[in-house]
């Protein structure tokens, strides 16, 4: 018997044929690691981790994470054409809801570290761990990004002057906006990103760490946002913008002055007037050391004065 294959069959799988032929995969219990053989050493590495990061999960926040698959792209080229045509630009990481993958970027060209991409990692992973109440009920973005952020400690001193910046002109985004994050250009989607992960640590600040997982525990059992939110911090979360802005506003103001644009205009002109008047101490003790020497030198001279005699005239 004949078989005869329709073109829109045979020519997905030339495309994709070479791919897979190149690759490698990397099998652990839970996920595997699709990666090319000049990325094995990182793919080792990756595997390490996400072992780690899997069981990290599981005890701090109670959730458990069903089998994924980790894709280490090799270029740029084949990461946009894995996260697909509407993933921004500045994006780093994929995590993939449909099919439970991870997109990652080789650090062959990314230039990211190994601390860099295991912080990237673990991120994403927060993200598939999430999946599950994500499509059970509805989950903040704010929330989503802020908690993933949180646990994989990326939060440095640029999100704290972003924040600053933020707190300073009152140019906050709104947290229920962040939903929209992957729409926003990069300085926007960076403040949004900033104030996710600090409404997060608002969070535990106020609270503790045991009320994330109350609340996932809620979350879980179905019970939605607005009233799971409620039952554990008391208030309704429309009104946790507001709280978590002012608290933020407190905390974060003085960091706009790590800017380097307020160093330069700011600071920069008072950090001279002080170097202005050293180099002024310095040239008058120069002098008065000179004068003590000629002394020295000729004890007949009389002493030298500045100051002319008031009743002195001249010729």
């Amino acid at each position: 018997m004949r078989c005869v294959y329709s073109k829109w069959v045979v020519w997905p799988v030339l495309i994709i044929l070479p791919a897979l032929l190149l690759a490698d995969i990397l099998p652990e219990k839970d996920f595997t690691i699709q990666y090319e053989p000049k990325d094995r050493k990182t793919a080792e590495f990756i595997a390490e981790r996400a072992g780690i990061f899997r069981l990290e999960i599981r005890n701090k926040l109670g959730l458990d994470m069903m089998p994924f698959q980790i894709i280490l792209t090799a270029s740029e080229k084949d990461f946009k054409e894995a996260s697909g045509k509407d993933f921004p630009h500045w994006g780093v990481a994929a995590a993939q809801y449909r099919g439970r993958k991870i997109l990652l970027k080789s650090p062959r060209y990314s230039r990211q570290s190994f601390p860099e991409l295991s912080a990237t990692l673990h991120h994403e992973m927060i993200h598939l761990a999430l999946e599950p109440i994500d499509r059970l009920t509805y989950l903040p973005r704010w929330f989503n990004e802020g908690l993933a952020q949180h646990e994989a400690e990326q939060f440095d001193l640029r999100q704290k002057v972003l924040l600053g910046q933020a707190a300073l002109y009152g140019k906050f985004v709104d947290l229920h906006k962040i939903d929209d994050v992957l729409k926003f250009e990069q300085n926007r989607a960076n403040l949004a990103y900033a104030q996710s992960v600090s409404a997060v640590r608002y969070l535990i600040s106020e609270h503790g760490y045991e009320s994330i997982g109350e609340l996932l525990i809620l979350l879980q059992e179905g019970v939605d946002w607005s009233r799971a939110f409620e039952i554990v911090y008391g208030y309704e979360p429309r009104y946790y913008s507001t709280n978590w802005e002012l608290w933020a506003i407190k905390r974060y103001k003085a960091y706009a002055l790590v800017d380097l644009h307020t160093l330069i205009w700011g600071i920069l002109p008072v950090l001279l007037l002080l170097a202005w008047l050293q180099m002024r101490r310095r040239n008058a003790r120069i002098h008065h050391t000179w004068q003590t020497e000629e002394i020295l030198k000729n004890p007949d001279l009389p002493p030298h004065d500045d100051k002319k005699d008031v009743n002195s005239h001249d010729a």
